[in-house]
């Protein structure tokens, strides 16, 4: 049998082989071998060994295989199992990080029906297809858009693992990030970003109750196309999960921004779903509680700047665990994550969670120039017999300025048969230190029967 007859009759598949086994057992970075693979293709086709049309097909399939199935990213190959998501992530790849409609177009350029068409301009059409090749393997060494792998953005989940996330997270401290940043995140059980069913659905839903508060109505599609119209201009409409996976997925490029948009609406959906059906499948504790976990990481990973103090997460604002972070002080760092201060305007555009949350606005504004404040809560449960000792909320708020020394600011709620007390210290005292004090003023004045939650 002529071997060489076959290898020459077949010269596309010993290429193919070649370039996959170069890619698999190169120490080159995946950019380098993207240079490697459309020089080499380009040559191939300049030199007529192998059609355009036949290389087309080869680039495509080469790159699918490698970056789906033979990738150096270890966990993208356990987290990524849906054909759909290997699809999507290629077109991400096909558009964004290897630029292979470039690449094609330089093909195309450079192909003998083409080169039918132009006629004498061949020669010139030759050199545009080559500075095309030459701009792409420019923006592949020199990219200034590039995301992490997913082993990079694994490895900042694993830092705060799903079955370590604390069971007793308040539902408020939870909760006020998404009623603030986005009022969906909790509607979409199953989606990640805007372009999903869950989230034209929720945002349906609040166009149909603001329209019956006005007494107004409109159709389903009229909404819809509202919807279409309002959202042509893509900034401004992040959710959470892409918010957080602009954070720790970008290497660099945060201003590139139609190419970060891409990423964070591709992403959002192929890490973030995959993400918890890997969970799921190793039956990992919590993983049904995931969309809170998503705000447990975004609170330890997004980094804060406060009156021009920059933190590296919320975790570091309070140095505390989650459950004593002061609301309002979470309202501050909430509002700064997009540039904005607690000025009487903003204040008054977010009454309604101010209200929602009980927030004290003179704490509010004090703590926005970034002054250190602990804020305690404590909640004393009371018998039916002392209620009526109790005359009202005055007159045990009144006692404790007396009696507590050194506290700026108290505020009593009384609750049924329960008082919760809110304690603003200018950093004066710890929380055992206020908890062990409050404690024996009321032993001491009150007689209430404690019970500290």
């Amino acid at each position: 049998m002529d071997m060489a007859g076959i290898f020459q009759n077949n010269i596309i598949v010993v290429y193919f082989f070649v370039c996959i086994g170069l890619f698999v057992h190169s120490e080159m970075s995946e950019d380098q071998k993207m240079v490697i693979l459309y020089l080499a293709s380009y040559l191939a086709c300049l030199l007529k060994i192998i059609p355009e049309s036949h290389m087309v097909i080869s680039v495509i399939c080469i790159q699918f295989i490698y970056s789906e199935y033979l990738s150096e990213d270890r966990m993208k190959m356990e987290i990524i199992t849906s054909i759909k998501f290997k699809l999507l992530d290629y077109l991400f790849q096909f558009s964004i990080n290897y630029a292979t409609w470039a690449f094609l177009w330089s093909l195309i350029m450079i192909s003998d029906s083409v080169d039918a068409v132009v006629g004498r301009y061949r020669f010139l059409l030759l050199i545009i297809a080559s500075f095309l090749v030459f701009a792409l393997i420019h923006y592949l060494i020199s990219k200034k858009f590039k995301i992490k792998s997913f082993d990079e953005i694994y490895a900042i989940f694993n830092q705060n693992p799903i079955n370590l996330m604390p069971d007793n997270l308040p539902e408020e401290k939870i909760k006020i990030l998404s009623d603030i940043e986005d009022k969906s995140f909790f509607a979409r059980e199953n989606t990640y970003n805007i372009l999903s069913l869950e989230f034209l659905k929720y945002k349906i839903q609040q166009k149909e109750r603001v329209q019956d508060e006005r007494g107004k109505t409109n159709s389903k599609i009229m909404i819809i196309l509202d919807y279409i119209k309002r959202t042509k201009n893509l900034r401004g409409y992040s959710t959470i999960e892409m918010q957080l996976l602009r954070t720790i997925g970008l290497e660099q490029g945060y201003n590139c921004m139609f190419r970060r948009k891409i990423f964070e609406f591709f992403y959002s959906k192929i890490f973030m779903t995959s993400l918890k059906q890997y969970y799921k499948e190793h039956q990992v504790v919590n993983w049904w509680e995931f969309k809170k976990y998503i705000i447990w990481v975004y609170y330890n990973t997004v980094p804060v700047e406060i009156d021009k103090n920059h933190y590296s997460s919320f975790k570091e604002i309070f140095n505390c665990e989650i459950e004593n972070w002061p609301l309002e002080k979470m309202f501050v760092a909430i509002l700064a994550l997009s540039g904005r201060n607690a000025g009487k305007e903003t204040l008054d555009l977010y009454n309604n969670i101010i209200n929602q949350y009980d927030l004290n606005v003179a704490v509010i504004e004090y703590l926005s120039k970034d002054y250190d404040m602990n804020i305690y809560d404590f909640c004393f449960q009371l018998s039916d017999d002392l209620l009526e000792e109790i005359k009202g909320e005055l007159e045990v708020n009144e006692l404790l300025k007396k009696e507590l020394s050194d506290i700026w600011k108290t505020n009593i709620t009384v609750m049924g048969n329960a008082i919760k007390f809110r304690i603003y210290d200018l950093q004066k005292k710890t929380y055992e230190e206020v908890k062990k004090e409050l404690k024996k003023i009321i032993d001491k004045d009150i007689s209430l029967k404690l019970n500290f939650q």
